[in-house]
């Protein structure tokens, strides 16, 4: 079976999203990696993004930092995140590349992977699905990352206001300007995850109903 004009177009930007958000997400998580293994940084910052920079360095990225009281996403476990998008990124980027090599190159890493998936359902069925299950898993590792930080933010507020009553307002900004950030960017703005699971679902109805070819019997 083949594709339909509106399914070719549809798959290309499957790719462009995966390409445009893989390659960020692969940036930055490698980004946070070198951060966290190079010596503390100090900052004295001059301006508010400086001071947002500084605060989310201390609380995710500075490992002489143990981080607030039952802070679950301390730097190290924060890196140790930062290590499963970076593979994760890599792979959907490769998944999302349209390329002859790299796409048979990523039909064979899922047809070993997975084998719920049929050896004779073509290359292109192949590879649609390989997106399809590399896109879930990243919108899945969005969603759990965003339920911990928004507990982390919780735990942030109620430890500052704990250790100082009088400057709460202060304190409180604190932990918004060091988590909720990192919190907007991990659920990509929230309307990309959005995109993510809607084209996911879309390229897997569009895998599912491509036929499978028929091999010759020898």
């Amino acid at each position: 079976m083949e594709l339909t004009t509106s399914q070719k177009q549809l798959k290309k930007v499957a790719g462009v999203l995966g390409i445009l958000q893989g390659l960020a997400w692969t940036v930055m998580s490698l980004t946070c990696i070198i951060l966290y293994l190079q010596k503390r940084k100090f900052f004295f910052p001059t301006s508010y993004m400086e001071e947002v920079n500084a605060v989310i360095y201390e609380i995710f990225l500075n490992r002489a930092n143990e981080g607030f009281t039952q802070q679950l996403l301390t730097p190290r476990v924060f890196t140790g995140f930062m290590w499963v998008y970076f593979l994760i990124d890599v792979a959907w980027l490769l998944a999302s590349v349209n390329s002859k090599v790299n796409t048979v190159v990523f039909i064979y890493v899922f047809d070993c992977l997975f084998v719920v998936l049929n050896k004779n359902g073509g290359e292109l069925r192949l590879a649609l699905r390989a997106w399809v299950y590399v896109t879930i898993i990243v919108c899945i590792l969005d969603l759990i990352t965003v339920i911990i930080l928004g507990s982390d933010y919780e735990k942030c507020l109620e430890f500052m206001r704990r250790i100082n009553s009088e400057n709460t307002v202060y304190l409180e900004a604190e932990c918004a300007n060091g988590i909720l950030p990192v919190l907007v960017i991990t659920a990509k703005g929230f309307f990309f995850w959005i995109v993510n699971v809607i084209f996911a679902r879309i390229i897997f109805k569009i895998a599912k109903r491509l036929k499978q070819p028929v091999r010759p019997v020898p």
